[in-house]
């Protein structure tokens, strides 16, 4: 096994990585922060003690020539492996210059857009694997089409599936929605209408009424308007992007309704909403609650503290 091990992931998750990999294994857990000074001691020490660096992407990309540098053997896990699909970007092309003895990725989403994208992870785990011109050639379905005076080959479908599935077997470890779903808790979809008060219908359809007859622009802004109206009358007023209709109430049917739902519900309960401001006052209204937006700086604190409550 690797004395060093790297994980890469989003910077969103750095935090939550560290702390799993504490819960699991008992070694030394560093997270990749700091200015670039800082990061290159952090860097030196990893190699000389070992255990797990948890670090960014972005990261990644712009100490690329630390990595490259980095004395093996260590292995390198990267989670939200879809980062890397386009063979083309500084990322992938990056990634693809350091040479860690082993490489694990993981996705959820393999394939988002064309196939060329399953065939760049898997150029990225295991270089070499195929050349590209044979696994468009086996597994592609080309057609050539005219754009503009130019005639260009596109991917029209996939053939030979199978024995694409054959061939990644040894390479994939697949855990199938059949496979997870044993593992969770059964899923319960309820409805729950939620009237407007008076207030926030007057500025609905105020809004509504901008969609129908204003021009393209007006329309976008008022069917965004009407959607924040029905939400909260208090998000117009916080907006303050029409100073035309004034906001006479505070009103929110859906605030009203959560806290009817939440008192009959014992344990934790997480709440999403679209929309910031939203969560700012449903936050206001459950005295007992804590609240993650993107002007969030420490959210694993505030995870940490949600999972340790009782």
């Amino acid at each position: 096994e690797c004395q060093n091990k790297v994980i890469v992931c989003p910077s969103a998750l750095k935090d939550q990585w560290a702390m799993e990999i504490k819960k699991f294994v008992v070694s030394n857990v560093t997270i990749v922060k700091g200015s670039k000074k800082q990061r290159r001691v952090i860097y030196r020490q990893f190699a000389l003690k070992g255990g797990f660096m948890v670090v960014s992407y972005e990261t990644v990309r712009q100490d690329i020539e630390e990595f490259k540098q980095m004395p093996p053997p260590y292995s390198m896990a990267v989670d939200e492996a879809h980062r890397l699909k386009n063979f083309r970007t500084k990322l992938y092309k990056a990634f693809k210059e350091i040479r860690a003895s082993r490489i694990i990725a993981a996705t959820a989403t393999p394939i988002q857009n064309v196939p060329r994208e399953l065939f760049t992870l898997i150029d990225y785990i295991s270089p070499g694997w195929m050349r590209w011109a044979e696994f468009s050639d086996k597994y592609c379905i080309w057609e050539e089409r005219w754009t503009g005076k130019t005639l260009v080959r596109i991917i029209v479908g996939y053939k030979n599936l199978i024995e694409l599935n054959t061939k990644l077997r040894p390479l994939m470890v697949r855990r199938t929605r059949e496979e997870v779903v044993k593992d969770l808790p059964p899923k319960t979809f309820k409805i729950e209408i939620c009237e407007m008060g008076k207030e926030q219908q007057r500025l609905h359809d105020y809004y509504k009424k901008m969609v129908y007859e204003g021009g393209p622009g007006e329309a976008l802004v008022g069917f965004t308007m009407a959607r924040m109206a029905s939400s909260s009358s208090d998000l117009i007023a916080m907006s303050q992007a029409d100073s035309k209709i004034p906001v006479n109430a505070s009103e929110s049917g859906k605030i009203e309704k959560l806290l009817e739902l939440l008192d009959g519900i014992e344990g934790k309960v997480v709440v999403f909403t679209q929309w910031a401001k939203m969560a700012d006052l449903i936050h206001k209204s459950i005295p007992s609650s804590l609240l993650i937006t993107g002007q969030t700086g420490d959210k694993q604190s505030v995870v940490n503290t949600f999972n340790e409550s009782d």
